[in-house]
Formats: C-alpha cells, sequence, structure tokens
C-alpha cells in the first residue's frame, strides 16, 4: 500500500468519526445547556428580590461555563481522535513487508529527487532495506527518463522512523515518515476542527 493511500485511509477514517463525535457532542452540549438553564430559572427565581440585572448577569455566566465545559469536552475527544488515527498509521507503517516498504520509499525518492547526484541519509534501523544495490535500482530508474542517476548512501545516520533525507551540497530534503505524518496530521487537525465546530455560533 502506498503512503498516500495510507494517509488518504488515516484522512477517510478520521473525518468519519470527526463527524459521529460532532453529533454526538451536540447531543451532550444540548444536554448541558438544558440542564443549565433550569439551573439559571431557579437562581433568577431565587434572585428576583436582588434584582433582575443581578439575575440576567447569573444567568450568562452559568450558560458561559456550560458552553466552554462542552468545547473543551468536544476539543478533548478531537484530540484523542487524530491521535489514534495518526498511532495506528504510525504502527502500519513499521509494520510493512520489506518489498512494500522500499516500493513506497523507491517513489518517494523518484519524486523528491532533484539533481539526482544527491546523498541519501537514512536511519540506522533501514540498513538492511535501503541499500547500496537498492538505490542502484532507483538509479537505473532514473537514467531511463532521462535524468542523472547517481544518487549515492550516505556514511551518516540519523534517528527517525522511517523514510530518507536527500542532501545535496546547498540543503537537506526531508522525507522522512515522521515528518510526511506531521504535515498530514497538522493538516488533519484543521479539517477536522472545521466539522466539528462549523455549526459554532457566539453564544451571545
Amino acid at each position: 500500500m502506498a503512503l498516500e493511500d495510507i494517509l488518504k485511509r488515516i484522512r477517510e477514517d478520521a473525518h468519519k468519526e470527526a463527524e459521529k463525535i460532532g453529533k454526538e457532542a451536540e447531543t451532550r452540549a444540548e444536554a448541558i445547556l438544558e440542564e443549565t438553564k433550569k439551573e439559571a430559572v431557579s437562581i433568577r427565581e431565587k434572585l428576583l428580590e436582588e434584582g433582575e440585572a443581578s439575575s440576567q448577569q447569573e444567568r450568562r455566566r452559568i450558560l458561559t461555563i456550560a458552553n466552554l465545559e462542552s468545547r473543551k469536552e468536544i476539543l478533548g475527544r478531537k484530540q484523542n481522535l487524530i491521535e489514534s488515527a495518526f498511532q495506528k498509521a504510525s504502527n502500519h507503517l513499521l509494520h510493512l513487508s520489506d518489498a512494500e516498504y522500499q516500493a513506497i520509499v523507491k517513489k518517494m525518492l523518484l519524486g523528491a529527487v532533484e539533481s539526482g547526484q544527491e546523498e541519501v541519509i537514512i536511519s540506522s534501523g533501514d540498513e538492511k532495506r535501503i541499500t547500496p544495490s537498492f538505490l542502484e535500482e532507483v538509479n537505473k530508474e532514473l537514467a531511463e527518463k532521462g535524468r542523472p542517476g547517481k544518487l549515492r548512501l550516505s556514511p551518516e545516520r540519523r534517528q527517525f522512523m522511517g523514510g530518507f533525507i536527500l542532501r545535496s551540497s546547498r540543503k537537506e530534503i526531508k522525507c522522512t515518515f515522521d515528518s510526511l505524518l506531521k504535515e498530514s496530521k497538522d493538516e488533519l487537525e484543521g479539517e477536522i476542527s472545521r466539522i466539528l465546530f462549523s455549526g459554532d455560533k457566539d453564544s451571545g
């Protein structure tokens, strides 16, 4: 399964779960508001002797607290949803077969290479999968596409979950699974927030 397919599945699952959470949270928020409205009415009656203004102020305070509590609950569930989705993605990537892993990395390399003469930095855990002979295959495909095929394996090793870093004389391009998942996670957090709070309106 390609990395794009994995991220797509995460996104689809997260969207479905976010919509479910959104509906449940709406029901929960309505229940909280109903309870606090009843409490506000009771307090209002008790405070009538002290004046209408004081009663209204207390009612607004209680409703504001209720809104904040329901929003906090939704945000907590959103964070749990996203963490769960990306933990599953990380586990999936860590348990790819060598053939699946190499197919993903090869596709990423072919798409990320600029000069075709970069150094490829890998993690110490990938020494048996991203080998000089593997890079020869990638270089061969680059050459078949009319591009320089002179990628070489760097002796340097860094700590990351998978993928690689392309280093040229001018810059480094991060194509590690860690960085790709983080980018997708940041994007997905925004999307899920829009789903959960699409109907949000300020309560005056």
